[in-house]
């Protein structure tokens, strides 16, 4: 198969000579693959797949290839009798077709793979139990000590070779992280990442002008921390993802944390008390916000919490311009499943991110509305965040 370059997504990547080998894996019948894909690479070994509803090449930290959305869908490779299936790609250049069928030659970039942490097979610490387990740290607050929990959700059946990236996901207001082990059941145990669910105080997060509230920044990064004393965790690739509040609070660590490379914010944008200020700061965004939330208006203004939302439009451009992106933004109309979006995409930002917003239709806070939607929800997220 040639020369062994990387393993990222549920993908082997190989080289022999020009040909760059992509093999996507599959642990059982119906288990899917799927990568969001702005073009998608063509070639005449689509008849291997039962049923195919598109193929990528993914990129992410350590890949290659291109990533985004295909006409506007979010594609999945359905196996039909295999385990295994393998796509050549030239590297001098490959056919890229667009979604009205015309073709360009476009050169594909190798992207180095970032070079493993020293601490992530150290022998000398503990692996992550398998599964979902609470832990407990304290907390100092208002002279007292204060217990606050998480949860680490690990596959069942750790790869002792493999430092995985981290994602913590914030619940909102009156939320618990103890969905979140279902929600991403299927991404954690395809070896995407390892999940940290961490609670809120009172079922909410300090987005940093509570004084009658612990610090969460504190609390976050105070988490991060104790996760070293585990081996096969990525502490360069730490993530966030947050939804409502803890989107607000994804938001906050963005612009006053420096422990996090990206962060993806589910229906909350920018307040006027949480805007980005620091230079040296520039997290990858991603915010998805509904057209007729009634929480937190897409066109800006007071919402929840008697909070001053910036409409999405200025949030994404606010991000953008501390980002130091490309201020002409690409926008396009697309689908993310049954939902009907229009993205907003800031690109050439620094440390090679992206500032992208999604405005989904005729929809408010409650998105995804059910568990379909947030399969397709969850799948863009986690190839925005883990591609920086």
């Amino acid at each position: 198969m040639g020369e062994y370059l990387a393993s990222a997504k549920g993908i082997d990547i190989y080289r022999d000579g020009s040909i760059i080998s992509i093999t996507f894996r599959f642990e059982e019948r119906g288990m899917y693959s799927t990568q969001s894909i702005d073009k998608i690479v063509e070639n005449n070994h689509a008849g291997i797949f039962g049923k195919i509803k598109g193929y990528a090449v993914n990129t992410v930290s350590h890949g290659l290839g291109y990533a985004g959305t295909i006409a506007g869908k979010v594609f999945s490779i359905v196996p039909a009798r295999l385990r295994y299936a393998t796509i050549p790609v030239t590297l001098a250049g490959v056919l890229l077709t667009s979604c009205i069928g015309n073709t360009t030659p476009t050169p594909t970039p190798i992207v180095t793979p970032d070079e493993t942490p020293t601490d992530c097979f150290d022998s000398n610490l503990r692996a992550p139990p398998p599964g979902v387990t609470e832990f407990i740290i304290e907390q100092k607050f208002e002279g007292e000590t204060i217990k606050r929990r998480y949860l680490v959700h690990t596959p069942k059946k750790l790869d002792p070779t493999k430092c995985y990236p981290l994602l913590f996901a914030l619940h909102g207001i009156g939320g618990v992280p103890d969905r979140y082990p279902n929600k991403f059941s299927d991404l954690v145990e395809n070896h995407e990442f390892v999940g940290i669910y961490p609670a809120g105080y009172k079922k909410r997060w300090n987005l940093g002008k509570v004084t009658s509230h612990p610090n969460d920044i504190q609390f976050l990064e105070m988490l991060a921390d104790d996760l070293r004393s585990f081996r096969n965790l990525d502490h360069d690739r730490r993530y966030v993802h947050g939804r409502s509040n803890g989107a607000g609070m994804a938001h906050t660590l963005g612009g006053d944390s420096d422990y996090f490379r990206a962060f993806s914010a589910l229906v909350a944008s920018l307040t006027t008390d949480n805007l980005p200020t620091e230079p040296t700061r520039q997290p990858a965004v991603l915010q998805i916000l509904g057209e007729n939330d009634e929480l937190i208006p897409y066109k800006g203004g007071r919402g929840v919490a008697n909070r001053i939302f910036l409409s999405g439009d200025r949030s994404a451009k606010t991000w953008a311009q501390h980002n130091e992106c490309n201020m002409e933004p690409e926008i396009t109309k697309q689908s993310i499943g049954s939902y009907e979006v229009v993205r907003t995409k800031y690109s050439e930002c620094a440390n090679n991110g992206e500032v992208v917003s999604y405005m989904v239709a005729e929809v408010g806070h409650g998105i995804p509305a059910d568990r379909q939607g947030w399969l397709d929800f969850s799948i863009l997220i986690w190839d925005f965040l883990s591609r920086h």
